[in-house]
């Protein structure tokens, strides 16, 4: 098979580099790809804005399949504009993007469909969302209603910071149109995590499950960003707690999504809190998680390519994806400045020197005068595995450890048992 990765991150990084393996593969594609990405296959020079152009060249080069990485081609349509040119793509249609690109409107599904959710409220009016916080005993989350990188949920323990953040999204319009709606939804105490499903339209295939850093600074400190550092391990979920989230929220998903006539197929992570009322959505996402995609791959067993590959058909089977047993622990390198203004241009380490057991997935980074220099704000994840969470940990902040990080910061406790991840909303 011929298969082109649309996106320039990590997430693609990695998945390029799980797909690399399957024996189905003849060509591998990145559209544009990074540096990385340019050691697996090649980059091609596309316009992801330009969807038509970017299905001109898949049919000129006979590409068999076609995965996106990031949201915004999801929300643009490019499932509906390959699918009419008879192209194969894995990702939902522009309809199904909605799930994340509206946090109005997913929260409105997830209540016709009775699927577990805090409760919000949603405003266009900032006068109407200021007055009725002023009724609201706090904590309580403040959630721009499209899409933001990261940046549109503000969880707020004083009335004030909620009036703020109204203030910025709706009046100041700091996040542009993604901020003329807003939810203003309750707090919801308890443990966060990550859960993947392949979805063909009428099934799902469960991936597994994952956790991710969301702060910039140790502690679960700082501004919110895409994600510092991710862990996955086979007791991070227990199998009660598994199913309870398969029946009660993947399984109504899939069948609200049937009801509604949008032919879902693609990958669907779900954000949830584990709470003591049980499993409630935090959010959904349309596309593989940056960066619990770099550990949950890894663990996974089998090729990735034929799931994917059937997921786009319509015809997955309802198979029990086998994942190792060793824990995985990725933590992000960031220029510093992020989330907010960062440098740009400035070399890696040189990373050759690292054990091949450290995985090392680029995003945004780009070669110049020999080296990998970066584009983008989180520009590496590297990522260990090991028999225990604390030996995943001890090596890959040991590879970390051992080169020269200038104007790059990342975070020390990813995985660390001795910083307990903050419940909250985002």
């Amino acid at each position: 098979m011929n298969v082109l990765i649309i996106g320039q991150g990590a997430r693609e990084h990695a998945l390029g580099w799980k797909i690399k393996q399957s024996r189905h593969l003849t060509k591998l594609y990145f559209a544009p790809g990074n540096s990385g990405t340019a050691l697996l296959g090649e980059n091609v020079k596309l316009d992801l804005k330009d969807i038509a152009q970017m299905a001109d060249w898949a049919l000129a080069h006979q590409i068999d399949l076609t995965i996106v990485g990031p949201e915004d081609p999801l929300l643009d349509g490019i499932q509906n504009v390959f699918g009419e040119k008879g192209l194969l793509l894995f990702g939902p249609s522009r309809q199904g993007a909605l799930l994340e690109a509206s946090k109005v409107w997913s929260k409105d599904f997830l209540r016709k469909y009775k699927i577990p959710t805090a409760y919000a409220q949603s405003f266009v009016s900032p006068k109407e969302a200021k007055n009725y916080i002023q009724h609201l005993e706090p904590p309580f989350v403040v959630k721009a209603d499209g899409l933001a990188q990261g940046k549109g949920v503000v969880v707020c323990k004083k009335r004030e910071e909620g009036e703020q953040a109204v203030q910025k999204f709706m009046v100041e319009k700091k996040l542009g149109q993604a901020g003329e709606k807003i939810l203003i939804e309750e707090f919801l105490p308890g443990e966060e995590i990550s859960v993947f499903a392949l979805l063909d339209g009428q099934r799902f295939c469960y991936l597994g499950e994952a956790r991710d850093y969301k702060r910039a600074h140790d502690g679960d400190e700082g501004p919110n960003t895409g994600g510092m550092g991710s862990i996955s391990f086979s007791s991070l979920l227990d199998e009660k707690r598994r199913e309870e989230i398969k029946e009660k929220i993947l399984t109504p998903t899939l069948k609200g999504l049937v009801s509604e006539k949008i032919d879902y197929r693609g990958v669907l992570y779900a954000g949830i809190m584990l709470t003591y009322e049980g499993p409630k959505v935090l959010e959904f996402n349309v596309r593989f998680g940056d960066p619990e995609t770099q550990v949950l791959l890894p663990r996974m067993q089998e090729d990735l390519l034929p799931l994917l590959l059937h997921a786009a058909k319509g015809n997955l089977t309802e198979k029990k994806v086998e994942l190792r047993l060793e824990a995985f622990v990725a933590v992000v390198v960031a220029a510093n400045g992020y989330p907010g203004t960062y440098e740009k241009g400035f070399p890696l380490p040189d990373l050759e020197k690292w054990p091949l057991e450290i995985l090392r997935f680029h995003a945004n980074t780009f070669l110049g005068d020999g080296k990998h220099l970066n584009e983008g704000g989180r520009t590496l994840t590297v990522v260990a595995s090991g028999n225990s969470l604390e030996d995943a940990r001890k090596k890959v902040y040991q590879a970390i450890e051992s080169s020269s990080w200038d104007h790059y910061f990342y975070r020390k406790d990813i995985g660390a048992k001795l910083v307990p991840m903050k419940a909250r909303n985002e």
